[in-house]
Parts: structure tokens; sequence; C-alpha cells
């Protein structure tokens, strides 16, 4: 069993490659990009070692385009061809092997003057033949400013990273530069150093062990319905203000509770308010000094439009920084580690922007015909980052990288109180995914109203669509793609944050994939919680579909199961539980002891209703604290542990 079956096909988009060294995997699209060299002068490869920047093996580029310090740089396919028979020639066996399974992202690259002078970057993106580098230092002006036309030396090295522990409490740029400390009375640490790619490929199946423990976040919700494990990776999709960052801070405050994992974020946020709004929360919590930032350097306020693309590429180094802090931790020290990337909507900016440069250049033949889509180029490079994660063998260090990924949609806006009906008709353009879905609500002749499609998350049909509707259905499309390639998602609902349930998770769109099937053994849950919450999704799927069904007995009865479970799994932002504490309230829901409760209107987000659940936390720990210790220590509930906490609970 894969650790991720749900998008292992992607893997080989990425080990494929989007530098192809004969054409013959490159078709129509790709090809007629390739067709167009560099330079005959600079079709040869070089071994010498560049002035001032300890590059040495190396290949000539030449720059096409730039955004401050953003360049657009083109390799010509004979070129890295001959950059491998230079390696085959020079006794390296696996050099061509290498360059073929490959791409360049993450490849440094230096930038040469007639006055000898270097300045370095990154390639941060790549489509064939043009790369994408963000130089580390300076704008490309100032490296322009005494060569109209700098020699481009793409290196077959990687640029690193240096993690270690004194960058714990602190705040960092995408290239490990300190932009502030959050520690007080910071002592001078001596401490071990790794380097680490920045862009270090995806790890490959012989390298990851199966996932079979759970990262424990401290919110019941979460751990019941859609648990991560260790080495997983999961999306938190959701409209802006629906809780998504204050769910993982607290899901970081957990980990440094229980001394759980190493927690890194990534900030990508172009707004200075909302930098400013995040380091706050995080200075709330706690943890600041306890976790490493990496932030972009400076937000949009007080730049123009043109220096949004270097913008978004330093936001994707960030990102790669994160997590190959995280992937130096785990691999050297065998640390789990958990990274939480803030915001993805910067890696799709640069996305657009590669593309438009690719339009500007070849033409719009140049882009694949579904680029808006999820083509085979635009999954290798989400993938490469998103499937970063992993729980490693033993062998190479048995750490774990764990990564949360926010997404963010457009708030919907159209009124989901409209009585409008739409037809099947009105999807006709609609993806073959919604129109099946479509498919099934009239086959059961469910009315297709607004309310409806909002409540199961499909947007209104293109004709019928403003504009806003029209963002938010490509941003579901877009985030479909993403789920595709993720190991699950944690769906926050704007409708139920607004009717106070917190968190505002959605049991029929929250779900994780690792785990799923009779066959396997890999879980991300504990095992404890599983014990109680089997059949619970079904319970609650079942409860949400009776919204304006008869009034009987029996719609009250599982109406009011439903209020029970809701009231166990609510939890305020910043209130975490141990385990245990997260089983007292969940086995409370499924032996009953809640409905009463919810009855008397001691509802789910009420005073009275957490007054409950506290007092009943309270009785259990003072009444059995050794079978609360047992159940945290071990992840597990025995069945005489269980009784006795039965017991403890009924009273």
């Amino acid at each position: 069993t894969s650790k991720k079956s749900s998008s292992s096909s992607s893997i080989g988009f990425v080990r494929s490659g989007n530098i192809h060294l004969s054409g013959s995997s490159i078709g129509g699209n790709h090809a007629l990009r390739l067709n167009s060299s560099v330079a005959p002068e600079a079709e040869r490869a070089v071994t010498e070692k560049i002035p001032g920047s300890g590059i040495e093996n190396s290949f000539y580029g030449e720059a096409v385009s730039h955004s401050k310090n953003l360049v657009a740089i083109r390799v010509s396919d004979a070129q890295v061809q001959a950059m491998v028979d230079s390696l085959v020639q020079d006794g390296a066996a696996t050099g061509e092997k290498k360059a073929r399974d490959e791409d360049m992202t993450g490849k440094l690259v230096s930038f040469e003057t007639d006055e000898d002078s270097v300045q370095e970057g990154v390639i941060v993106c790549q489509r064939p033949p043009v790369a994408f580098v963000l130089l580390k230092d300076e704008e490309y002006a100032s490296v322009t400013s005494s060569s109209d036309k700098p020699k481009v030396h793409v290196s077959d090295k990687k640029m690193t990273i240096t993690a270690s522990d004194d960058l714990v409490g602190k705040v960092v740029d995408c290239f490990g530069n300190v932009l502030k400390s959050n520690k007080n009375n910071e002592e001078m640490m001596l401490s071990k150093t790794y380097e680490r790619a920045i862009f270090a490929t995806i790890p490959q199946v012989k390298d990851i062990a199966l996932i079979d423990e759970p990262m424990l976040t401290g919110i019941s919700m979460v751990d019941a319905l859609a648990p991560i494990g260790k080495g997983q990776n999961m999306l938190v999709v959701g409209e802006r203000g629906t809780g998504k960052r204050a769910l993982v801070i607290d899901a970081m405050r957990n980990q440094i509770k229980l001394k759980g994992a190493r927690c890194i974020y990534a900030c990508t946020s172009t707004n200075e308010d909302e930098k400013k709004a995040i380091m706050n929360s995080l200075k709330e919590a706690n943890i600041l000094d306890e976790i490493t930032v990496v932030s972009l350097k400076k937000g949009l306020e007080s730049l123009d439009k043109s220096e949004e693309p270097s913008i978004a590429a330093e936001a994707v180094t960030v990102c790669g920084t994160a997590c190959a802090l995280a992937e130096a931790w785990a691999l050297n020290e065998g640390l789990d580690c958990f990274v939480v990337i803030d915001n993805l909507s910067l890696h799709k900016s640069l996305w657009e922007h590669s593309s438009r440069t690719l339009v500007d250049m070849y033409g719009e033949e140049a882009i694949v015909a579904d680029d808006r889509g999820a083509s085979s180029e635009m999954r290798a490079y989400y993938s490469s980052l998103i499937q970063r994660s992993a729980q490693y063998k033993e062998k190479i260090g048995g750490g774990s990288v764990t990564l949360a990924l926010l997404n963010e949609l457009p708030g919907m806006k159209y009124d989901a109180e409209s009585e409008i009906i739409f037809e099947l008709e009105d999807f006709a353009d609609s993806t073959p995914k919604i129109r099946e879905r479509i498919e099934q609500l009239v086959k059961a002749k469910i009315p297709i109203t607004p309310k409806v499609l909002r409540k199961i998350q499909l947007p209104i049909p293109t004709q019928r669509s403003s504009d806003d509707e029209k963002l938010r259905q490509w941003a579901l499309i877009h985030t479909d793609d993403l789920i595709s390639m993720s190991d699950g998602q944690i769906w926050l609902s704007e409708d139920r944050f607004n009717n106070g349930q917190r968190p505002a998770l959605d049991p029929q769109q929250s779900i994780t994939r690792v785990g799923i099937g009779a066959d396997t053994i890999s879980f991300a849950d504990a095992p404890a919680i599983r014990k109680i919450v089997k059949g619970l999704r079904f319970e609650l799927n079942q409860a949400a579909s009776l919204d304006g069904a008869t009034n009987d007995a029996a719609t009250r009865k599982q109406l009011q199961r439903f209020n029970s479970w809701m009231l166990a799994m609510h939890q305020s932002d910043g209130v975490i539980l141990d385990l245990a504490e997260e089983c007292i309230c969940l086995l409370a829901a499924s032996l009953g002891a809640l409905d009463e409760i919810v009855v008397a209107e001691k509802y789910a987000g009420s005073y009275e209703g957490s007054r409950v659940l506290e007092d009943l936390l309270e009785t259990v720990r003072s009444t059995i604290p050794q079978v609360l210790d047992e159940i945290n220590s071990s992840l597990d509930m025995t069945d005489s542990n269980k009784e006795l906490l039965e017991r403890a609970i009924m009273g």
C-alpha cells in the first residue's frame, strides 16, 4: 500500500520531468517552444569555474525578459544535452540519468557581467525552454548596468538553505537571512548545520514509509473527521474569514505542547496589515519563540503592479525554503516537522506570469490546450510542493514532514435564498465531474436551486453567473485539481462559520485519503478515536440531508444526535484538547449522554453547552486520571479503559 493512493499518479509528472533531452517526450506545444534555441555562440557546455561564483559544471543560457528581480532565461535542448555529454565524459556515470529524471527547478544560476561581477539566483519555475530565475540580492537592472547582455550560467547544482537550531524563534527570508528574532535574552548557540536544496525533488517511493502515526491537532472535529497523519499533506480550503489560519495555528500549538513536531510557518501574504495580524496571532498563541517563520521581505503596498511576478516568485521560494528546513531536520535529526503553507494563491500568480511570457515569446500555440485546467505541466508544478510531505524510512533519518496548505476561495456572491431553479441544460459548459453530480440531483428529483448548489459546493452555471461567480467557478475547478494531488482536505464552510460552528468544518467535504481501504495498514487517525467514531461521517451526512424533511419523531431523533455530536466537537479558536479529553467528548456523544442537553437547547457554541462539556471533562479527570494518562501515552484505548471511561461519563 502506498502512502498516497490518491495522488501517486502525479509523482510521474515530476519524475519524468519538465526537462527533456532528446525531445522525444515533448509533443506539440512543448516541441514548438524548443524549436527556438539560444544564440549559436552559446551552444557549448562549459566546465570551467565561473569567477566569484563557486559554480563549476554549467551551461549557458540567454536572458529574454525580466520583471524586477525575476528573470526569464532561455536554454535550448541542445545545451542541456551538451551538459549531459560533458558529465558522462567526465566519468559521472549517473549524470545522464540525473539530468533526465530531474527538472531544472532549484538550479543555481549566475549572471556574469563584463566587470566579472556575479549575481546569483535560483530557478523557481520551468516551462521548457524557458526558466524563471529569482535573483538573490539585486534587481536585474543593476546586473545589466555595465553590460547589455550578461552571460547566464546554469549550474548542475541546486541552491541550498542552511538549517540549524539557531533558526528556531526567528523570522527569515527565502534565502535564510534573518529578518527578526522573536526570542528574548537570546544566547549564542553552537548548533549543527545542514544544507538542503530549496527546491529539493519530492521523496521517492523507496525512501518513504507508511503513514501510521497521527499528528494530533488538539481539535476534536479534525482528529475525528479529517485526521492528519505524520508525513501527510492536507489542504485547508475555505473562504476568507472562515478560520483557516486559526485552525493551523492551534494545530501548531498542540505540536509544541506535546513536543510532537518542529513547526515552520511559510508566510506568503503580500498585505502588510495581514502579515502583522498573522504575527500577532502567532504571538498571542505563545509559540513565536518555538517556531521558524519564513516570510516575504515586503508586501505589495509599496510596489507597483509590475513587481507582482517577482513577489510571486519570492513567495514560491518561501514555501520551498520552509519545506527544505523541515526536510533537513527530518533527515538529519529524525525530527517530525509540521509546515504550514499560508496561501497558495501566489503559486497561481507565478504560473500565470510564466504562461503570459510563453505566449509573448511563441504565441498562444505554446500553451497546452488544457492549461486552464490540470495539465501535466501544471500538475508537476504544484506537485513539486504538495508532495514534499513524507514519513521517511529509518535508514535515511526516520523523521517526517507534514504539510498543511491553505487555499482561499472567493466568497459566494449569489443570493442563496433565491427561488430560481436551474435546468440540466444550464450546466452544458461545466466540467464532466460537475455535470455528473447535477445529473444525480436530477435523478433524485432534487430542485437545483442556489441554496442546494451552495450546500454541496457546486458553482452557479456559467450562463447564469455574474463575473464574481465565474471567478468562484474557476477557483473551485482549480481547488479540485489541487485536491486530486493531495492526501486530503479540511473544508471550512462560510455558512457554518456564520452560524457559529467552530471549527466551521464541513463533514461532507472534508476527508483524509490516507488509510482508506480494507486492506491497508496505513492510517492517519489515533486508534483511540477510531474506536469511537466508526460510522460518524455517515450519521452526520444523513442528518445533513434532512434539511426541510418532515418533522416526525425519527427525524427529530436524528437531528438530536447530530446536535449532540456537534456539541461534543465544538471548540472555539485557541482551545486545544489532549487526546483523552477528545475521547471523553466524543464518547459522551456516542453514548447519548449529550442528547438531553441539546434538547434543553444547550447547543454547540452556547455558553451553557460549553459549561456542560467543561464540567464533564473536570469530573472524568478527577475520577480516573490514570486512564486518561494511558490513553494519551499509548494513543489507544483498551476495552477495560473504555468501560471505565463510559462509567465515569454516565455517572
